[in-house]
């Protein structure tokens, strides 16, 4: 009659019409409820529900009449003190979602750690486009009534709006967190969720890192002001590898001899990064106080402009999927730098140096290479040449002096 789920004690019972499954609002670990450690206010609330449940169950019996859910389930809201709460709607739930993301009350799952203001606001973007799929679709927006057929029209008209493979990915996976937690919380008994109906594949896409030639370019522009401070923290950044957020933070540590030791916000790691010359000169050039943006929104204005300044304006091809349609366009390769092609250059321009992938994820960050490698964009003549440049594919030195004394 009573179980555990994601943190949480629920009342479980099939009925002949459905399965009543309900919060009675009690968390608990799943160890401590496996063990029988259960807080003495729940012990009261099982206790209460299923002396209740049971006497109805017994007169239903004794009537010959159907055991129906809802039946059961106003038993267990009148024991829970629930008749008199007003029921929230999808919309009303999601703003509570996010207003609990801001004030820390809802952690993320797996690292127990605030959500980001960016996460944020995605979530924010994400309700109005939600919004916008149930006006033109005229679907309800009501937990009982995402089905199968309502999914399919989710996804068509997400391909219908133009939005990109990756797009849809992650609103669809926000809305499945959505419906994952209102599920646990009691407020609904949908486990749509669970089903592989609402999964979308993320599509790898195209992205650009800068060569060593093309970032000494754009460190060489003769520049003032704005476009200086931001060329300076750009070039800066496709030196030690840092994740745009931590970047932000680089004035909070300080320079140990020729290396920083850093600690990394999302892995929860100290990282040590040797600092390259370029960088050096830079730290030195605003005396250890470098200037920082809140975001990397506000800094990705300058990147291209910066890019154009120096010449790099190569056509690369970009293949991904918009639309529902896959298709390759060629953009020049300024327009595609953004604030994360400074942590993809400094992954690929060490690989290219010949610094092993585990040194170089020790800076970085990266716990897998399958992460990684994400970040490293080598292009196939780039590939060539970094394999020619290994031993094995030399003719050995002593075999060369052998030929010659043949001669």
């Amino acid at each position: 009659m009573f179980t555990w789920s994601n943190g949480y004690v629920y009342f479980s019972f099939y009925c002949d019409d459905a399965r009543c499954r309900t919060s009675i609002g009690i968390q608990i670990s799943k160890d401590n409820y496996t063990k029988g450690k259960i807080p003495s206010i729940a012990t009261i609330k099982m206790s209460r529900i299923k002396s209740a449940v049971d006497e109805h169950i017994n007169i239903c019996t004794a009537l010959k009449k159907k055991i129906l859910k809802n039946d059961i389930k106003s038993i267990v809201d009148v024991i829970l003190d629930r008749k008199d709460i007003v029921t929230s709607t999808f919309l009303d739930d999601w703003d509570s979602m996010i207003e609990q993301m801001k004030t820390g009350e809802l952690l993320i799952r797996r690292t127990k750690k605030r959500y980001k203001p960016g996460t944020i606001d995605r979530y924010t973007d994400n309700k109005v486009r939600i919004k916008q799929f149930s006006s033109d679709k005229k679907v309800k927006l009501e937990y009982e009534c995402i089905d199968k057929q309502w999914i399919e029209k989710w996804f068509s008209w997400s391909v219908a709006q133009k939005y990109s493979q990756n797009t849809i990915c992650l609103i669809t996976a926000q809305l499945r967190f959505f419906l994952s937690i209102t599920f646990d919380r009691g407020i609904h008994e949908n486990a749509i969720f669970k089903s592989a109906l609402l999964y979308q594949s993320q599509e790898e896409v195209d992205a650009v890192a800068l060569t060593e030639e093309e970032i000494k370019k754009i460190y060489d522009l003769n520049l003032k002001g704005a476009k200086a401070r931001a060329r300076d923290i750009f070039v800066f950044g496709c030196y030690v590898g840092l994740r745009v957020d931590d970047l932000n933070k680089i004035n909070n540590y300080h320079l140990v001899g020729d290396h920083f030791e850093f600690f990394t916000d999302k892995s929860s790691k100290k990282v040590t990064i040797p600092l390259h010359w370029i960088a050096a000169s830079i730290y030195h050039k605003y005396k250890g106080k470098l200037p920082v943006y809140g975001s990397r929104s506000s800094l990705r204005p300058h990147l291209s402009d910066l890019c154009s300044r120096a010449g790099i304006s190569e056509q690369i091809l970009i293949v991904c999927t918009k639309g529902g349609v896959t298709e390759g366009n060629y953009y020049a390769k300024h327009d595609l730098v953004s604030s994360h092609t400074m942590r993809r250059s400094f992954a690929t321009n060490a690989v290219l140096a010949g610094i092993p992938d585990r040194q170089i994820m020790l800076v970085t960050g990266h716990t897998t290479t399958e992460s990684f490698n994400r970040y490293v964009k080598i292009s196939d003549e780039q590939t060539l040449q970094l394999l020619k440049s290994q031993a094995w594919f030399k003719v050995p030195q002593q075999t060369l002096v052998s030929e010659i004394d043949d001669k």
